[in-house]
């Protein structure tokens, strides 16, 4: 009898105790009914830093994180979890509005997918190529002094490498995709006609 009680003893605890550790974290909630979980947030919370910053590493975000010049910034992690309710309560908005063409938000939705790939993977790719050194930087400033006055050396250090990091970003991405469209044959004339067609209804000389 102690053995059969022992025993129910034992699988009780198999059970409870793995439910017991895999308590999630919870970062929000929203009227007590959505949950903001610590995994999620840290999904979003991380790639947007990377992407900001140009690191590679939690530990890089981490140590960047407490640093003042970041403070009202979304590296601040209050700021980005108030950031990313709103950003949830606005979709939530969103969807359930029954005026939006349905068409056009899908189409909508398809197109800003397509960019954010592309763009994603345009950054990964020239990661290493757009980062600014603090001899370009200071090369940048000597030649802009004047336009700096009154601004902290951080602000001026910040400003500076956003600009040349973007600028290098931006000729990258338009060379890899010159090149890539060279890569392919593309024929235009099918627009082309349609104009053409639209062009002559216009005018009223449908031709047959």
């Amino acid at each position: 009898m102690k053995i059969k009680h022992l025993l129910t003893i034992s699988i009780m605890a198999i059970l409870i105790i793995p439910q017991l550790s895999c308590k999630k974290e919870w970062a929000a909630t929203i009227d007590d009914s959505t949950k903001i979980y610590m995994d999620e947030f840290n999904r979003f919370y991380y790639l947007q830093a990377k992407l900001f910053l140009n690191v590679d590493t939690i530990e890089e975000i981490d140590k960047l994180s407490q640093d003042p010049r970041f403070e009202k910034t979304m590296l601040n992690k209050n700021n980005f979890l108030e950031y990313l309710v709103a950003q949830k309560l606005l979709y939530k908005k969103a969807m359930s509005d029954k005026t939006i063409d349905k068409d056009e938000f899908n189409a909508y939705v398809e197109f800003a997918k397509m960019q954010s790939v592309n763009q994603y993977f345009l950054g990964k790719k020239f990661k290493d190529r757009i980062a600014v050194s603090d001899e370009e930087i200071n090369m940048a400033y000597s030649k802009n002094r004047a336009q700096f006055a009154g601004r902290t050396a951080d602000e001026v250090t910040n400003y500076i490498r956003q600009q040349l990091s973007a600028q290098k970003f931006s000729y990258e991405s338009n060379r890899y995709l010159q090149n890539l469209m060279d890569e392919h044959k593309i024929n235009y004339d099918g627009m082309k006609e349609h104009l053409k067609k639209s062009s002559e209804t216009t005018s009223g000389e449908v031709k047959p």
